[in-house]
């Protein structure tokens, strides 16, 4: 069974979740987090670790162990950052740092599934 077009799906939602956890953050001062933007997120790393998951379960084709790898790496990463820097005040230049470029190898990742799905589903001559 192939299981990247529901990793695929799962990633999307990731970028869902995290957009919108951007937007009702966004909306209150710097110093305040908003309860839903926090469970929006939650949701989001949720999605983000099926979505590893996904493309490491058994029988995985071995073209998805390492961007399953990858995922559920940069994931628990994103989730480590974000729970070290839940107290603080002011900007984390180092941080944020870190979470764009997390957010990006997750975007290569799903660039790559999103072109492996759609070259499965082309139909062959």
């Amino acid at each position: 069974m192939d299981r990247r077009l529901p990793a695929l799906a799962a990633l999307m939602a990731f970028v869902g979740l995290t957009l919108a956890a951007i937007v009702l953050d966004g909306r209150l001062p710097a110093s305040e987090e908003s309860l839903a933007g926090w469970i929006a997120q939650v949701l989001a790393y949720l999605c983000a670790l099926a979505a590893g998951v996904l493309l490491l379960a058994p029988p995985a084709d071995p073209g998805t162990r390492t961007p399953g790898f990858v995922v559920v790496g940069a994931t628990v990463a994103l989730v480590l950052l974000d729970a070290l820097t839940a107290g603080q005040e002011g900007g984390n230049i180092g941080g944020g740092l870190l979470r764009v470029v997390l957010l990006g190898v997750l975007a290569i990742v799903a660039a790559r599934l999103a072109t492996a799905v759609g070259a499965a589903r082309r139909p062959r001559p």
